[in-house]
């Protein structure tokens, strides 16, 4: 089975197991293939050459009085009836479900974004991330980002109901600070495989 998830910044293949990011060129490679795709990147929605490619955004369903929730947080939730999803992304979106309904979330910058934000302040302030202990006040800057960026989202998630499921191109670092979250590195294509065989597509 051939999926696809095309985010704001990486657009990855699963092909049987193994999943590798891509181009856009790349991509329309595939275009003879039976591709079935969810996007949530503005100018990546429709593919009208790929005539085999089928978008799951139609299919994709939760229940949610979230406006605006995008549809990789709609399919990472329906995999999920009790507990909280953390997609460690480009943003790092944070959703609750509780008796198989959406009862909300938040978006905190992801990893790049945060440090980006800073070195945009101060050149004193280009720093990258390491690793830090979360329940010491930093005593140098590097560490004093390192900690605003992890402490406040642990904080924040460890209030909310459990199982953690963590997933997402950071997800491993978050698992140094959430020993008890679950990590599920390819979790949409869990989702989207679970949405292509109750919609009886494949």
């Amino acid at each position: 089975m051939l999926l696809c998830d095309i985010g704001n910044t990486n657009i990855k293949i699963y092909n049987d197991g193994l999943v590798q990011i891509v181009s856009q060129e790349e991509l329309l490679s595939y275009q003879d293939q039976r591709l079935f795709y969810l996007s949530v990147h503005p100018s990546l929605q429709s593919f009208p050459d790929c005539k085999k490619w089928i978008n799951l955004e139609p299919f994709v369903s939760v229940k949610s009085s979230y406006n605006g929730l995008g549809v990789d947080r709609k399919a990472l939730c329906s995999l999920v009836d009790e507990g909280t999803v953390i997609d460690a992304g480009s943003a790092i979106t944070v959703d609750v479900m509780q008796d198989n309904i959406h009862t909300g979330g938040f978006i905190y910058p992801g990893k790049k974004a945060f440090f980006e934000a800073f070195r945009n302040i101060s050149p004193r302030l280009d720093f990258s991330y390491q690793d830090i202990l979360k329940d010491r006040l930093p005593q140098e800057t590097r560490s004093a980002l390192s900690y605003g960026f992890i402490a406040p989202l642990v904080a924040l998630v460890e209030k909310l109901p459990k199982p953690w499921y963590v997933t997402g191109g950071d997800g491993g670092l978050l698992l140094q600070y959430l020993p008890d979250a679950i990590y599920r590195p390819h979790m949409i294509f869990e989702a989207m495989k679970q949405i292509i065989q109750r919609n009886g597509l494949c």
